[in-house]
C-alpha cells in the first residue's frame, strides 16, 4: 500500500539551549519535501516550567499536524529541535491508532520529572509527561508500558527507578503498529 508522507519541521520555543539546535531538522524536513511551521528562537538554558508554558504553541502545532496527517490517511513524519515535541504528538497518535506502540531511539530516557530532575530540562522530561507520570497540562497521555527503548544508555537515579515502575520496555517491539 503506498501512503503519502507529511514531512514537516516544526520551529519555535521548546526547550533550546542553544542557537542553531533545529538546523538540521529544519534541513531535513526541506530535503525531504516537507514544509516548515513556525520561526526558529534563540537558544537559552531556562527551567523547565518556563519553558513548557512557552512551548504550549509549538505542541499544539505538533497535536494538529498529526492529526491532520492521519485525517489524510499520511504518515506524519515531524523534525524538532529537540524531542519535547513528543508531549503532544504521542498522545495524539496513540489516541489514534489503536494498539500503537513507540519505539524510543534516543541516548537518554527524557523521563525524568520535576522531582527527580538534576537539570530542569524540560528535554529530559518530556516522554515522562506524555506517559502522564507528572502533569504537563497536556489532557493525553500514553501508557508507559507501550513504550521501548532502544539505545537509551544514560537515565538519571530517579529516573531509572520510574523507568522500571511505569513498566517502560527494553528493545524492539514484538508486534503491533510502531
Amino acid at each position: 500500500m503506498d501512503r503519502a508522507v507529511r514531512v514537516t519541521c516544526l520551529r519555535g520555543r521548546t526547550s533550546d539551549r542553544t542557537d542553531g539546535a533545529g538546523a538540521g531538522a529544519e534541513a531535513l524536513a526541506r530535503l525531504l519535501g516537507g514544509r516548515v511551521l513556525g520561526e526558529a528562537e534563540r537558544g537559552r538554558p531556562r527551567n523547565w516550567d518556563e519553558d513548557l508554558r512557552a512551548a504550549r504553541g509549538v505542541l499544539e502545532t505538533a497535536a494538529a499536524e498529526i492529526s491532520a496527517a492521519l485525517d489524510q490517511g499520511e504518515l506524519p513524519v515531524l523534525t524538532a529541535s529537540d524531542c519535547s515535541i513528543c508531549i503532544a504528538t504521542l498522545p495524539t497518535a496513540a489516541a489514534r491508532i489503536p494498539g500503537l506502540r513507540i519505539l524510543w531511539i534516543d541516548a537518554h530516557g527524557d523521563f525524568n520529572t520535576p522531582v527527580t530532575t538534576p537539570s530542569g530540562f524540560l528535554g529530559g522530561m518530556c516522554l515522562a509527561a506524555a506517559c502522564g507520570r507528572w502533569d504537563a497540562g497536556w489532557p493525553e497521555t500514553i501508557d508507559p508500558a507501550s513504550v521501548h527503548f532502544l539505545g537509551v544508555r544514560e537515565l538519571d537515579p530517579g529516573e531509572r527507578e520510574d523507568v522500571a515502575r511505569a513498566g517502560v520496555r527494553e528493545g524492539v517491539p514484538a508486534e503491533g503498529p510502531v
